[in-house]
């Protein structure tokens, strides 16, 4: 249930990480944890300070693609890792790591999304610069129909 990430000087408990990013374009890998933290942020138009709500996280940069792809393949034999996540990619474009215990909802719409809402809460700025409260969440876009049903139909085989 513990990983230990050496080039984070961190160990990390694989129970409070609902999702796992890999960002293949920066060569790296963010750990994005069950729990929100608050964070002074300036609005743009107002200037005024508000409190903006993220999910806390760590994330490592790796030097190139393959040192990445490494240290990937060693985290999913992690045995934490191997019951209790999903690699969205092995049967989507998402680069994400999802771990179900943290998967709160899943709702479909339009037959070309998905969206995987976790169980901590994160703020937006809504149009009229209200400071709103929602779930974390990652949503993965599908080019048709038939895509998204193969999605739905791999997702569901691993949660039930």
């Amino acid at each position: 249930m513990f990983l230990k990430v050496n080039e984070l000087n961190t160990v990390i408990n694989l129970k409070n990480i609902t999702n796992i990013k890999i960002d293949k374009i920066n060569n790296r890998i963010i750990f994005n944890f069950n729990y929100s933290k608050n964070l002074t942020c300036i609005n743009k138009n107002t200037l005024k300070p508000y409190t903006k709500i993220i999910s806390d996280y760590c994330y490592y940069d790796f030097k190139s693609e393959k040192d990445m792809t490494d240290f990937k393949q060693t985290l999913m034999q992690n045995s934490y890792i191997k019951d209790n996540f999903i690699d969205l990619e092995e049967f989507s474009q998402s680069s994400n790591i999802v771990n179900r215990n943290h998967i709160a909802s899943i709702k479909y719409e339009h037959e070309s999304r998905v969206i995987l809402a976790f169980d901590n809460s994160v703020s937006f700025q809504d149009v009229k610069n209200n400071v709103r409260t929602t779930s974390d969440f990652i949503y993965i876009d599908f080019d048709d129909k038939d895509q998204c049903s193969n999605f739905i139909e791999n997702l569901e085989s691993r949660l039930f």
